[in-house]
């Protein structure tokens, strides 16, 4: 059984939130919930800023010993069945800023949940920044008056986005599943409308030329197959397949000759190789890997532990005939 972490976005009833999770999880395991923040990065519909990125609560579960069981995240993907007039959970913070320098400076000087004023006016004065508040929001200047970030709170129903993450999970992760989404059915969790579940593989065993010959041959010439062996949801928009150039590499008379170094150094250079594919091999191919993983991203999601269960097997069949192949041809 592949060592494997898994993702599933699920949507907490209204009323309820990601942190409710959480807490049943941390009773279930005698363990603590611990939050942090969770930094991301959403497109900006604006002329000279491409991306905007932002940091939202999220929630650790983790044992006695301090290791993590269990995050609980938001993710921006989830939009269509949150009604963005409700009031959302009081008192938690959504930080915004078109530099993710600056989040990772606040995150260590702003509490996700509950920052007051003078918190936030703390924060921005230790990093030599000023805030003005204006209806329970702060905009953080600099000494030019130029925009840095903004804190405010959660837009509507966010805090009922939850984006189940496990850790690194090798022979217990059928249990793993059946507790968490078993106790997320319990609490009434649902599927949101564009939700998915990603399945995240070591990346060591794809380092080779083989290897990485036969995963993008696989995800690009059986992309609808294996899209309909899953049963990908089609409201999911952050999918696709690899770029041609990609297969091109692979393609090339030269490619064979080629050590991994080299194919990495090409394939990171090619536009258009970013995590929403069908198949992420951004961590595979990077220098310096935020997660030394590559992730399937095709997955629909679901609230039945056996459901999600059977399509990570699924999943290990197609890296396994990946692997099984390029031992053959090595």
């Amino acid at each position: 059984m592949h060592r494997v972490g898994i993702e599933v976005e699920l949507l907490a009833p209204v009323g309820s939130s990601r942190l409710e999770l959480a807490r049943a999880v941390a009773t279930e395991w005698d363990a603590d919930v611990r939050t942090s923040w969770h930094l991301d990065s959403e497109p900006a519909a604006h002329e000279q800023i491409k991306v905007f990125h932002h940091m939202t609560p999220a929630f650790d579960v983790v044992d006695q010993e301090g290791r993590q069981l269990l995050r609980l995240v938001d993710d921006i993907t989830i939009r269509h069945d949150l009604d963005p007039r409700r009031q959302t959970a009081e008192r938690w913070s959504r930080v915004v800023t078109d530099d993710p320098r600056f989040l990772r400076m606040l995150a260590t000087k702003l509490a996700p949940i509950g920052a007051s004023q003078a918190e936030v006016e703390a924060a921005a004065d230790s990093l030599g920044l000023e805030a003005a508040f204006h209806d329970a929001a702060a905009k953080l200047t600099d000494s030019s008056g130029a925009s840095v970030a903004l804190v405010a709170g959660m837009p509507g129903e966010r805090e009922r986005v939850c984006e189940i993450i496990s850790p690194p999970l090798g022979g217990g992760r059928n249990e793993w599943l059946e507790t968490v989404v078993g106790l997320a059915t319990q609490l009434g969790f649902t599927v949101p409308q564009e939700s998915a579940t990603h399945v995240h593989y070591d990346a060591a065993p794809f380092r080779n030329a083989e290897a990485f010959q036969r995963l993008v041959w696989t995800f690009t010439e059986h992309a609808e197959a294996l899209r309909a062996r899953f049963g990908t949801n089609p409201h999911c928009t952050r999918l696709g397949p690899l770029p041609q150039a990609v297969v091109d590499l692979v393609e090339r008379d030269d490619y064979e000759a080629m050590d991994w170094a080299t194919i990495a150094k090409e394939a990171r250079a090619i536009d258009g190789v970013t995590k929403y594919r069908d198949i992420n091999i951004m961590n595979l191919v990077a220098d310096a890997p935020v997660l030394d993983t590559v992730e399937v991203r095709t997955l629909p999601g679901s609230t039945s532990a056996q459901t999600l269960i059977d399509l990570v097997a699924m999943v290990d069949g197609v890296v396994d005939h990946v692997l099984g192949q390029a031992a053959q041809h090595a």
